[in-house]
């Protein structure tokens, strides 16, 4: 049996795109940076994380619209960007936000949300994981 999976502990940029499968499901992405030093030199890793249907109303419901710490888990997806480089997107099978949600009181800013590009569904994902499988 072969198995591949991807942790990482970061923070999410700011933007995410809120889409819809073809199924009705949610489908959420959004970037997390991970830092660290190499040689003496700092670095940021990008990762992008696809969240699916109950993963991806928990991360909208509880996301305030900031940069915030998160913990993902999922299968590593390799692809070519356009600068002729790897990235790696990350299915994820597990997120968790790292703080809790600001309190409705403190003023937060709208995080910012993009719709599907043209009114097109994103891909459903290739596996369907148990909605029971949220670690919240």
């Amino acid at each position: 049996m072969n198995f591949a999976q991807i942790t990482v502990v970061g923070n999410t940029g700011k933007q995410i795109r809120d889409n819809q499968t073809q199924n009705g499901n949610r489908a959420v992405n959004f970037s997390v940076a991970v830092n660290h030093r190499i040689s003496g030199k700092d670095r940021t890793d990008w990762y992008t994380v696809e969240l699916y249907g109950q993963q991806a109303d928990t991360f909208m419901n509880n996301w305030d619209g900031n940069s915030i710490p998160v913990l993902v888990s999922g299968t590593p997806v390799f692809y070519q960007k356009r600068d002729g480089g790897t990235g790696v997107s990350i299915r994820a099978t597990a997120c968790r936000i790292l703080r809790p949600k600001q309190d409705s009181r403190d003023e937060a800013p709208a995080p910012k949300v993009h719709a599907a590009s043209a009114g097109k569904p994103s891909t459903p994902p290739e596996e369907d994981f148990p909605e029971d499988d949220v670690p919240f």
